[in-house]
């Protein structure tokens, strides 16, 4: 297993159209580009603006946690000693060019 040390990042990701067909979605253990390779255990989204920000999380791809939301301008974070593990990651916006920044680790 490769154990990532630097963190899963999103930057600025503006969605183009809004709305629950308009779907980020992340998975912090496989994604190829910058998978941690274990569940995140901290965890920091941020809403940029300028609609509303939705998010669920999956600890297993089986069990989701329910939606949180954030307005524009207002961020949400968790750290490992919170006692979460993030595996997915699906996040939406309620308009078009509404941007998040995201920033995850796999704590400690």
């Amino acid at each position: 297993m490769n154990i990532r040390r630097t963190p899963f990042i999103v930057d600025s990701y503006a969605f183009a159209t809004g709305g629950v067909d308009d779907i980020l979605q992340l998975d912090f253990v496989e994604d190829r580009a910058q998978g941690l390779g274990v569940p995140a255990k901290s965890m920091v989204i941020r809403n940029a603006g300028a609609g509303t920000i939705y998010f669920i999380f999956s600890e297993d791809g089986e069990h989701w946690s329910g939606i949180g939301s954030l307005a524009a301008g207002a961020f949400e974070g968790y750290n490992y000693e919170d006692g979460i593990e993030i595996t997915l990651m699906h996040v939406w916006a309620s308009a078009a060019g509404t941007t998040v920044t995201i920033r995850a680790t796999l704590g400690m």
